[in-house]
């Protein structure tokens, strides 16, 4: 069985090499024979190093090479993590974090109209910034809003610490609705 094995893998491997061997008996062969026994045995032994060397300069330093530098990277990622990890630490400790103004004015108005129960009258949201400020403000539109609502949403931007810059009411379409344009920015 393995016979027949070695035989079938002969033949199907036999064209592949016919061309190196026709060259190695024909170009290299007599070279190799004019040489002393002495350098024959050099030139066999740099054949057979020369395939580890290749191995070892070519594929394993390199991988060595690139494991060590992986190493070093992950050393300091973790340095940084750790560092992260105890500033964190420090500012939940310090309460730092329960003293920090809302940034975003946008989700800050969303939020507080949600819960004031005006979003669903709003139409129109926009960002009016001025040149050179750093405040955030909105332009926000109401239509046939109640007025009980307006009330407590104005009431929820002053808790919230809001500033509620201009605000300008218009009588709606029927009885306890009205109109409003707003003027909303962070204190």
């Amino acid at each position: 069985m393995i016979a027949s094995l070695h035989q079938h893998m002969l033949r199907i491997t036999e064209p592949l090499w016919a061309p190196v061997r026709v060259w190695l008996q024909t170009e290299i062969a007599p070279h190799y024979q004019q040489l002393e026994s002495r350098e024959q045995r050099l030139v066999l032994a740099a054949a057979c190093l020369l395939p580890v060397l290749l191995l070892v300069f070519l594929v394993i330093l390199p991988m060595q090479d690139r494991q060590h530098e992986l190493r070093q990277s992950v050393a300091a990622l973790a340095l940084k993590a750790a560092e992260a990890e105890h500033l964190a630490h420090r500012l939940i400790a310090s309460g730092g974090a329960k003293n920090v103004q809302p940034v975003n004015v946008l989700s800050a108005v969303e939020r507080i109209a949600r819960e004031s129960h005006v979003r669903q009258y709003m139409t129109r949201i926009r960002p009016q910034n001025s040149p050179g400020s750093k405040d955030q403000q909105l332009m926000v539109q109401l239509k046939d809003a109640p007025y009980q609502d307006i009330v407590r949403f104005m009431n929820a931007l002053a808790q919230a610490k809001m500033a509620l810059n201009s605000m300008k009411i218009q009588a709606g379409e029927s009885a306890g609705l009205v109109h409003a344009q707003a003027l909303i920015g962070s204190q």
